[in-house]
């Protein structure tokens, strides 16, 4: 393996930072060296010619499956919102997920 490829301990670190994760010393040095065997190991796949062997973007040869669109009566809007949590006479409220810093 080359010296590029080798996951350092500041990088673990950098990596448990954006993943909010907070992770003592012997953590890092686990995960750096468990990194740096699956990339070993992985980079044994470099060494196998693939020069005859057509890209592929699935190993199973499916197809889509579309059916058409079609329009069908739906549910009364007025029950939908009458059995909702909390609406008014347009829309359904729900609580609010998205948080700011």
């Amino acid at each position: 393996m080359s010296k590029s490829n080798k996951i350092s301990k500041q990088e673990v670190q950098k990596i448990a930072k954006l993943s909010k994760l907070k992770l003592s010393n012997e953590e890092i040095d686990l995960y750096s060296k468990q990194m740096n065997q699956i990339i070993n190991y992985v980079s044994q796949l470099d060494s196998i010619n693939t020069s005859n062997v057509s890209p592929l973007s699935n190993v199973i040869d499916n197809k889509n499956v579309i059916r058409d669109d079609n329009i069908q009566p739906s549910i009364d809007k007025s029950i939908t919102l009458k059995n909702a949590p909390k609406s008014d006479e347009e829309f359904i409220y729900v609580p609010k997920i998205i948080r700011s810093k």
